[in-house]
């Protein structure tokens, strides 16, 4: 009975994980935010006469990233206590 409850916990925690990482909106996942301004600087500046006003940008903290420095931050400090 203890395993199965184990189990199920690991499976629900894994299932939560999988939720918090995936993004609803594909279109607006940093990355593809950073590769639309890529391209629209890519384009201007190519231009003859460009007027290309620099912007100054810094990526946002994401959600999951912060969560996975914070289960990060954990496992290092279990792994320094049991070492």
């Amino acid at each position: 009975m203890k395993k199965i409850v184990s189990s199920l916990l690991i499976i629900i925690v894994l299932l939560i994980g999988i939720k918090i990482g995936s993004t609803t909106d594909i279109a607006s996942t940093p990355s593809d935010l950073f590769e639309s301004a890529k391209n629209e600087f890519e384009h201007e500046i190519t231009k003859p006469n460009n007027k290309y006003e620099n912007i100054e940008l810094k990526p946002k903290e994401y959600l999951p990233n912060k969560i996975a420095k914070k289960i990060n931050s954990i496992i290092e400090k279990l792994i320094e206590k049991i070492a």
